[in-house]
């Protein structure tokens, strides 16, 4: 025994994050047990709230992967981000558990959260059902493969069927160099 606390995974999201047949699954536990830190909220679950979140990320949400590169090993994983009045979005932030990014505008009116990873996951789980268009589509895709990707060939597959564009903002060079891949609506 480590002596370690183990936290509790609260059951109600612990089958949210039962995995899908093309998920990469060697850290999965790992995973759930940082989550279960800081968990998200049960109320997440509740209808009122998931459609008001829902119909927020469908206005002013992004959705779309992380890229992780150092040296030859690559990793995506999924994130969503959400942006508005600060008292909304940090009310959601809570509802969420943790967030990995938090962003405040100069005039301190607007936040902007990121989650990424198996959270995100839980979260889609919870929220896309009541997307429509592209948005639902793409998080579809991203709850078929899961929280984490480490074959391009398997994310460009994603992107085709899914046809969607993407913008590649880069975040970080040294030490792990990072890109963002933020789905956008192919224009035809």
């Amino acid at each position: 025994m480590s002596g370690r606390h183990e936290p509790k995974i609260p059951k109600w999201w612990l089958a949210l994050t039962t995995p899908e047949d093309d998920w990469e699954v060697d850290d999965l536990e790992e995973m759930k047990e940082l989550i279960a830190e800081k968990p998200p909220l049960k109320e997440l679950e509740h209808m009122v709230i998931s459609a008001f979140i829902s119909g927020f990320f469908q206005a002013c949400g992004e959705l779309g992967y992380i890229e992780m590169v150092h040296g030859d090993r690559r990793i995506l994983t999924p994130y969503i981000s959400l942006a508005g009045d600060v008292e909304v979005v940090e009310a959601m932030a809570r509802l969420f558990g943790d967030v990995q990014e938090k962003k405040l505008s100069e005039d301190g009116r607007k936040l902007s959260i990121t989650v990424t990873g198996l959270r995100a996951i839980i979260i889609l789980r919870i929220i896309s059902s009541l997307f429509k268009g592209w948005k639902r589509k793409a998080a579809e895709k991203m709850l078929k493969y899961g929280y984490k990707m480490t074959d391009l060939k398997k994310y460009e597959r994603l992107r085709e069927e899914l046809e969607v564009a993407e913008d590649l903002i880069e975040v970080s060079r040294k030490p792990i160099k990072i890109l963002k891949r933020r789905f956008k609506p192919k224009i035809r």
